[in-house]
């Protein structure tokens, strides 16, 4: 299912697009969960994604998992490079896109607004579910 929704006439926006958009319902006490996506180049340019914002967090940053010893750690990601004709992946134990500071409790099949800003000053907008992880929507490695 596709689910982006492009700003008027950008250069790189147009080739780019949004597949398997979710974001996963959280805790009603907890105050920041994550979005996933599947971000498509169909262009013949790379493309870098240099930020991202949400209507329903207070920030939104692009974090990537990794192993230091042997524990999982979350760092953040100042851009994600899209090489064309290539994709970039945001998944459950993966590099993925933190909400933090939400302003409500989320709902599962409330959509969520993500923006994302890329290199060259243009916007990508989407819209993306919020899904239960626990009822089976996706696979869960036990980190976000």
């Amino acid at each position: 299912m596709l689910l982006a929704l492009l700003s008027a006439s950008p250069a790189y926006a147009d080739d780019l697009l949004i597949e398997d958009a979710w974001v996963r319902l959280s805790p009603p006490v907890a105050d920041s969960t994550a979005a996933y996506m599947v971000v498509r180049n169909t262009g013949s340019e790379s493309v870098k994604l240099t930020g991202v914002a949400c209507d329903v967090a207070d920030s939104a940053g692009m974090h990537a998992m990794r192993m230091d010893g042997n524990r999982m750690v979350m760092s953040p990601l100042s851009e994600v490079g899209i090489p064309a004709n290539g994709e970039a992946r945001f998944s459950p134990g993966g590099s993925h896109v933190m909400l933090m500071g939400l302003k409500h409790p989320l709902k599962e099949g409330e959509m969520v607004e993500i923006v994302f800003r890329l290199s060259d000053g243009e916007n990508l907008t989407l819209s993306a579910p919020v899904r239960d992880m626990r009822a089976g929507h996706a696979q869960h490695s036990g980190m976000h």
